[in-house]
């Protein structure tokens, strides 16, 4: 049976005292999947068939998924041999974040507190349950449905792990990774975005893709209590006028190759900068704001599908009245 971990959290990050009764954990976190994962693991690095390998991982760790992983699965249509594949190519990432996974059951005390701030900054907060799972490091958190689906090997490396092989991304992305906590509120706030639809895509344009995630990482901020620290926003804080300028030329298109889920690129020396132009977006939204309480509703319950909708919340927000008048000679 799936291994189901009922955590007992204070509903602060303050450590809890020892020996005082703490109250049952109101969220759903599930965690088995990363001790099967490594017990698949040691039979697969301990034979060199790539057969094998393969079928160690179908039978050990994919026919034993239960719902979290099964989602995950379905979503990036990922197969035995992607696992394979990816433990034969960066053998040293594998055994250097192997601890930090292990690790990660005993460090999730702080999501209670972060659904708590969920439900104070936003009453209509429908709580998610969470799903500690391994993927072959190309997923980092997703949501489907009601659930937070986290790549466990992604969201617990740091600047420690073994980077060898790796994209100048994901090095970047370690090196930056501000944890547990910062995953799951932005993906708790995907889960209660109205663009989910498990078959269609019902975003407008670009201007709707970003100001999908971008809403997410300011609710994040929000909820932290503290400014988020990601390799775009690092970038994007460096380069913000000129990167108005592109995306206010592109941003009724919707060429979005160049501005999200583009790991790959190196164009403008960063990816994902999308999430940083609808994060300052929200941003200034919810900074002149007079009701913030009401703000973070509509920025949370945005219809990404609805173009007015959208180019009447960036008017609002006073942005790009802003950055084209910083932008002027």
């Amino acid at each position: 049976m799936y291994a189901v971990r009922i955590l007992l959290v204070a509903l602060t990050l303050i450590a809890a005292i020892p020996g005082s009764a703490q109250p049952p954990s109101q969220t759903k976190i599930y965690t088995g999947d990363i001790a099967l994962f490594w017990k698949a693991y040691d039979q697969v690095v301990a034979t060199r068939d790539t057969a094998t390998q393969v079928q160690l991982i179908q039978k050990l760790y994919i026919d034993r998924a239960h719902e979290g992983l099964d989602d995950l699965i379905h979503m990036r249509n990922m197969k035995a041999k992607h696992w394979v594949t990816s433990i034969n190519a960066v053998p040293a990432f594998w055994e250097s974040v192997r601890s930090k996974t292990l690790a990660v059951p005993s460090q999730t005390g702080s999501i209670d507190a972060i659904m708590q701030r969920y439900k104070a900054l936003y009453p209509a907060f429908q709580q998610p349950a969470v799903y500690f799972t391994i993927g072959c490091i190309k997923t980092g958190g997703v949501t489907r449905h009601d659930r937070i689906l986290i790549g466990t090997e992604i969201i617990a490396a740091d600047s420690t792990v073994n980077t060898t092989g790796l994209s100048q991304f994901l090095r970047e992305t370690f090196r930056l990774n501000q944890g547990i906590p910062y995953l799951v509120a932005h993906e708790a706030c995907h889960t209660q975005q109205k663009w989910l639809d498990e078959n269609v895509d019902t975003v407008s344009d670009l201007l709707g893709y970003c100001l999908r995630e971008g809403a997410c990482d300011l609710v994040t901020e929000l909820v932290l209590q503290k400014p988020i620290r990601t390799a775009y926003t690092v970038y994007g804080q460096q380069h913000e006028a000129e990167l108005w300028k592109k995306f206010k030329v592109e941003m009724h298109t919707e060429k979005t190759d160049d501005w999200l889920y583009n790991s790959g690129s190196v164009q403008r020396g960063m990816a994902d900068l999308g999430y940083y132009m609808g994060y300052v977006i929200c941003k200034a939204y919810y900074a002149q704001a007079k009701n913030k309480t009401k703000a973070i509703a509509e920025i949370i319950e945005l219809d990404f599908a609805n173009i007015k909708s959208l180019h009447d919340f960036l008017d609002r927000s006073g942005y790009a009245q802003r950055m084209d008048q910083k932008n002027k000679p």
